[in-house]
């Protein structure tokens, strides 16, 4: 399955009829907001074909490749033309040379790479062919050594156009994960190895941030006798050197202890998973990589007591990263998905005391709110060295001084938010405690109706929104896998119902699909609070 940048969906798949030899390659296209079309055979009739897959590019380029079993085994492919036809295939491979394990992506200009395994009857080596916008494709291009046999490859382009292909070559006493990137001259690197010659490596796959940078991840084994099983990572550089980063896999795991199916996605952030084994069942790992930082420690995503399958994750370009994975519940396989948040918690009201006095007791209140993963904790420096836990704390200091006060906010998967709440000074004697101004409190964000209808009745809802004092408020419409779509009130204490429709703005209108509404109240100092509630648009 592929998706434009319009929306544009297209999915091929290979379908065999019952009592026939040959299997067939398909495809159907569903424009925005359309029907699905009928499917169209892409590999011709009576040809035996296998193995799609389809790419397409952000100016809406969609490419479908797959192996045609004859005479002899060749890749093909086909691009869609603007009428949503499907011309008749390209053979990119040569003649008399098995081709298969074909792979494409897209460059956001049209521009389509494609690569595949060549053998020559004894060892197989990757090549690659590219598709100019104009619609052309190159001739075969050897990227891997001559040789040696090669398998798994993998391709992903970032946003300048360049192509990178991952795969895995066998030198006899091992597997090795090696790449090549196409420059802008059309020709592809020599090929660099990511993981150490001897230990076996399987399993790669990449995937290209917005930063420029290129990461991939393969699962293997390191030690004398291979026995402890490994995920790592290694990333493209801007000046187009590797670096292999950390083992990302749980080192605690111990020697023998399984770990499978990495898999890797990018936008702003860089998320890889996999499933690795806590000594019961497998369970669902992840890391992240934010532009220019370093990964963090693995979070476990699926939750403990049940083993999950091939997991797979993917990031839309806003951001949203969505892991998805098969887990046995004890009767059955069933398919579960979780998004995988980036995002620290929005801090809201923060309140401390000015002044004290040595040894009295001071009250210091924030909170903070995270719509993803929630529950959310909320840590305090107080500058003398002590810190607690908690919204709402109590503190007294030990001497005289101006102490400068932090507040964190940590959502449950480890996003944080710091900042300086202020300073305290404290002397000998006593003192009038004076509070920092409060933000606004949204005490009540209730929807009148919670379902409306884009084009039937009821077409409205009413947001009853009750302040404590006068606010700017900010109403965000968030759905998975789209920009949240905004609605900007000015709003004065007490309780105000506001009418809201599909249509938010001139601009903005909500299309059907399950919305979080998150209210953010903010005062003229900069202070704010929030509330949740949720909407559902029907057609």
């Amino acid at each position: 399955m592929a998706a434009a940048a319009d929306g544009t969906v297209t999915v091929v798949w290979e379908s065999s009829q019952f009592l026939t030899t040959n299997n067939t390659v398909y495809a159907t296209t569903r424009l925005p907001g359309g029907t699905w079309t009928a499917p169209t055979d892409l590999s011709g009739p009576g040809q035996h074909a296998l193995s799609p897959q389809v790419a397409a590019a952000r100016d809406g380029t969609t490419t479908a490749v797959w192996v045609l079993h004859g005479t002899s085994t060749i890749v093909q492919a086909t691009t869609r033309a603007p009428d949503g036809t499907w011309p008749a295939a390209t053979d990119l491979s040569a003649l008399g040379q098995d081709g298969y394990d074909p792979q494409v992506a897209a460059a956001p200009d049209g521009t389509t790479t494609a690569v595949w395994v060549r053998s020559d009857g004894t060892v197989g080596q990757l090549q690659a062919a590219t598709r100019s916008p104009a619609g052309t494709w190159t001739p075969p291009a050897d990227i891997s050594e001559p040789g040696r046999q090669v398998h798994s490859p993998e391709l992903a382009v970032a946003a300048d156009g360049a192509p990178t292909a991952v795969w895995v070559w066998r030198d006899g006493y091992g597997s090795t994960v090696q790449t090549a990137t196409r420059g802008p001259g059309g020709a592809w690197t020599a090929p660099v190895a990511l993981s150490a010659p001897q230990p076996s490596a399987w399993h790669p796959h990449v995937a290209a941030a917005s930063d420029g940078t290129t990461t991939a991840v393969w699962q293997g084994t390191q030690g004398p006798d291979r026995t402890n099983m490994i995920v790592r990572a290694a990333t493209r550089n801007q000046d187009g050197t590797w670096t292999v980063g950390p083992i990302l896999s749980d080192p605690l795991s111990g020697p023998g202890l399984p770990v499978d199916f990495p898999d890797v996605t990018a936008a702003d952030t860089t998320t890889a998973v996999w499933m690795h084994w806590d000594g019961a069942n497998y369970v669902l790992a992840a890391a992240t990589r934010s532009p220019g930082g370093v990964w963090t420690t693995l979070t476990n995503l699926s939750a403990p007591g049940q083993s999950i399958f091939e997991p797979q994750v993917v990031a839309a370009a806003d951001g949203t990263t969505t892991a998805v994975w098969s887990r046995f519940d004890g009767a059955h396989w069933v398919v579960q998905a979780r998004d995988v948040d980036h995002d620290a918690p929005l801090l809201g009201a923060i309140s401390i005391p000015a002044t004290g006095t040595v040894g009295q007791s001071l009250l210091f209140e924030a909170d903070a709110v995270d719509a993803s993963s929630n529950p959310t904790t909320i840590t305090w420096d107080f500058g003398d060295g002590a810190t607690l836990t908690g919204g709402s704390v109590t503190h007294a200091y030990a001497s005289v001084g101006t102490y400068s006060v932090k507040v964190m906010a940590t959502d449950a998967v480890g996003n944080t938010i710091s900042t300086t709440a202020g300073t305290v000074t404290i002397t000998a004697g006593a003192v009038t405690i004076t509070a920092a101004p409060r933000a606004p409190e949204i005490t009540r964000l209730k929807l009148t109706r919670t379902t409306i209808y884009a084009t039937h009745h009821p077409r409205a809802t009413r947001a009853v929104i009750s302040l404590t004092a006068p606010a700017k408020v900010v109403l965000s419409f968030k759905k998975p896998g789209t920009r949240a779509q905004r609605k900007t009130l000015r709003l004065d204490a007490g309780t105000t119902r506001v009418r809201l429709t599909t249509r938010l703005t001139r601009t903005a209108r909500l299309k059907p699909g399950a919305y979080k509404v998150i209210a953010v109240a903010t005062n003229a100092a900069g202070e704010r609070a929030a509330r949740t509630a949720r909407l559902r648009v029907i057609r």
